[in-house]
């Protein structure tokens, strides 16, 4: 029986590519030396709503006595399952990563994750990320992300990330990490207070690799390349898995 666990075309690189999402379309011409990318799972509408439900209740605590949190909070439209953030990757090397990738996901089955528990990175009692769990058949994202890491390091040029793969979706930062800051207090007792997370299903039939560009209003992402899944198979469709919050995947 699989473990189950929840979880937190070779073409010119964004030549017709627009993310129905969160991303802006890709140049023709890729002209920067130099970009900074990740692989990850682009959320759906309804993924996008329950982060948006989920973030504005956190909000509503921090308005108590002990003064507004300090999160900068993540557009809902830029929530993404990261496979492997690869940083800054020179832009003659993103022909091959794409050849690499194709078919290093084209055999892996589409996924269905489902919204989970609120958390926080490293505890409630200090956080620094906070998180939406996912719960899901984690044999098949494991696989997947196992894959996609395989195939950056087979890539000349490009550095995988070896941080433990721990699936969530990030919801927001902590901008003030000691414990007497205005607010913190607040965001430790909204986080201890269980978070009613709407029901959603998260159907995932792709894995995009993505140009982030840091700029004064935050960072923009556009999809560079997405790489398509098999359909859904049987065990995609059925298996939920139980709750735990996100797990290290080493």
């Amino acid at each position: 029986m699989k473990r189950e666990r929840q979880f937190a075309m070779q073409r010119e690189p964004g030549a017709d590519l627009l993310s129905p999402h969160a991303a802006q379309k890709a140049p023709a011409v890729l002209s920067p030396r130099v970009q900074r990318l990740f692989i990850a799972l682009e959320t759906d509408d309804a993924m996008q709503r329950t982060i948006a439900s989920v973030q504005q209740t956190l909000r509503r605590r921090g308005g108590s006595p002990q003064g507004s949190m300090p999160v900068r909070w993540v557009r809902p439209t830029q929530v993404h399952l990261t496979l492997q953030f690869l940083g800054n990757v020179v832009s003659t090397h993103i022909p091959s990563l794409i050849v690499a990738l194709a078919p290093a996901v084209a055999t892996h089955d589409a996924l269905l994750l489902r919204a989970d528990a609120v958390g926080a990175f490293p505890s409630t009692d200090t956080p620094r990320v906070l998180w939406l769990g996912l719960r899901g058949a984690d044999d098949g994202l494991l696989a997947l992300q196992q894959a996609v890491t395989e195939a950056v390091r087979a890539v000349e040029g490009v550095v995988a990330d070896r941080k433990p793969f721990r699936p969530h979706l990030t919801l927001g930062r902590v901008e003030r990490l000691h414990r007497d800051a205005p607010g913190s207090a607040a965001l430790r007792a909204a986080l201890r207070r269980p978070v009613t997370v709407p029901p959603t299903a998260w159907s995932i039939e792709c894995v995009a690799l993505i140009r982030s560009v840091l700029g004064a209003g935050g960072s923009r992402y556009t999809v560079l390349e997405r790489f398509p899944l098999r359909s859904f198979g049987t065990e995609s469709r059925h298996d939920e898995g139980d709750s735990h919050g996100p797990k290290q995947l080493a």
